[in-house]
């Protein structure tokens, strides 16, 4: 096609990619980064040349039923331009394959082999992708494409009224819903398309290529528990016998028989030997912790105390510390001192001490359970922002299904 001169100074040494012949004189030329509109010399205006840019933010198309005007929105403003509605399909075309490809979606070897637009659903059809786009705009910064080299399914669900296209991609399924009188075109022309670009013949072949594989599993099947090793340590270990060993506060344990010995202090010089204390019903019984408490004899030497139920004065020797023996006196009344462990244990707690430790605890799990509701406060506002926009594409799908 043979071009006016006034537009091939406009053009200059910049590639063409596409030209739409609109009548009579006028034609529309696209180039990767421009379209160039000339309108021939008539009877009210002189040939011109108006150029538009493809750096754009939004696309915008009005059918008419003799004009499609399309509107180009830029950052400083908007711009229009219309054609023959005969003419709208070609140029809707080669006008989304230049601004896919200046807005950087599109390679520059990427062709459109087509555009279908149903309602308020774009889908653009490329030697490598698929591009879909929803929105009452034709095109614009909020956009879907899916890779043919990550498609691992095509199906297609035909309906009475519409066909559901199902592309799977890394596994996942997408549906795009189109007329069923458009939809022979677009399966045709989408089925091809992988077709050239998985190097096949048919779709049945396709199918086997792009189907995901397989791998076999790794693990092997002896691994399908978790074993344990025989041997397990348990968490306290001990030599049977040394529980006496373990008491060394001269308290015993109740399921343990009370054998007690003394040993005489070398720097007093006496001994005492080992005494049981017996029931009436001749068992053994164990002497408290508050019978052995040390005292301090008129001569000055510390002596551990073991007294009866019913007398407080009795002999008293001093036991060493290393030693793990308790000292015992015969008892005949039922009636045992009450120990003073107990009473000890409550001045503890309620000491200040303990107060203030509890306190303590009290400020750090409150600080603790400050900071995960913030963070839970945060994942809930973020959560609810997604909702807010999948909201809106759903509104938006069914706006397109009415």
């Amino acid at each position: 096609m043979q071009r006016p001169e006034l537009l091939e100074g406009y053009l200059g040494d910049e590639e063409v990619a596409g030209a739409v012949r609109l009548g009579d004189d006028d034609v529309i030329c696209f180039t990767p980064t421009r379209t160039l509109l000339y309108h021939g010399d008539g009877l009210l205006s002189d040939e011109s040349v108006a150029v538009y840019d493809h750096d754009v933010s939004r696309v915008n198309i009005k059918n008419g039923r003799r004009k499609t005007t399309f509107e180009l929105e830029y950052l400083a403003g908007t711009e229009s331009f219309s054609v023959p509605s005969s003419k709208s399909k070609e140029v809707t075309t080669e006008l989304l394959a230049g601004v896919l490809g200046a807005c950087g979606i599109t390679e520059p070897d990427e062709s459109v082999l087509d555009v279908f637009r149903f309602s308020e659903l774009t889908v653009v059809i490329t030697d490598a992708r698929l591009t879909k786009h929803v929105g009452a705009a034709v095109w614009s910064e909020n956009y879907e494409e899916f890779l043919y080299d990550s498609v691992t399914n095509l199906e297609f669900e035909q309906g009475q009224v519409a066909t559901q296209i199902v592309i799977s991609t890394d596994g996942r399924p997408n549906r795009i819903k189109a007329p069923s009188d458009d939809a022979a075109v677009l399966r045709k022309t989408l089925t091809t398309a992988l077709c050239e670009h998985y190097g096949v013949a048919s779709a049945s072949e396709l199918a086997e290529r792009i189907a995901p594989d397989q791998a076999p599993s790794d693990t092997p099947d002896d691994v399908a528990g978790v074993s344990f090793d025989d041997g397990i340590t348990p968490l306290v270990e001990g030599k049977q016998g040394d529980n006496s060993a373990d008491r060394t506060d001269g308290s015993l344990d109740s399921t343990d028989e009370p054998v007690s010995t003394a040993e005489a202090d070398p720097d007093i010089g006496t001994t005492s030997g080992a005494t049981e204390t017996t029931d009436r019903d001749g068992s053994n019984r164990p002497t408290t912790a508050a019978s052995q408490q040390p005292t301090t004899s008129p001569g000055g030497s510390e002596t551990e105390n073991t007294g009866h139920g019913d007398s407080d004065t009795e002999p008293h020797v001093r036991v060493k510390p290393d030693e793990t023996s308790s000292v015992s006196a015969l008892d005949d009344d039922e009636d045992q001192p009450q120990p003073q462990t107990q009473q000890a244990s409550d001045d503890t707690v309620g000491s200040p001490t303990a107060t203030s430790e509890t306190a303590a605890l009290t400020d750090a799990d409150i600080a603790e359970v400050q900071t995960q509701l913030t963070e839970l406060s945060e994942a809930v506002d973020q959560q609810t922002e997604l909702l807010e926009r999948q909201h809106e594409t759903i509104r938006q799908l069914i706006e397109e299904l009415r």
